[in-house]
């Protein structure tokens, strides 16, 4: 796999096995990770992970 610039890419693979078709997307990061937004925070899930909470805003056209 070659990237042309550093950033996160996802390498899809898919397989057929015993019948069944399996997809998934395996991320790949080239270079350095990048910094996290300076207005993200991290927020603890139910189930005992973390997110990155970020604000976002939504377009409809």
């Amino acid at each position: 796999m070659r990237a042309s610039k550093d950033g996160e890419y996802y390498l899809n693979v898919f397989a057929r096995t015993r019948g069944a078709n399996k997809a998934a997307s395996v991320p790949v990061t080239v270079g350095k990770p990048a910094p996290a937004p300076a207005n993200a925070r991290t927020v603890a899930t139910p189930d005992g992970g973390s997110v990155i909470e970020m604000p976002a805003r939504q377009i409809v056209h």
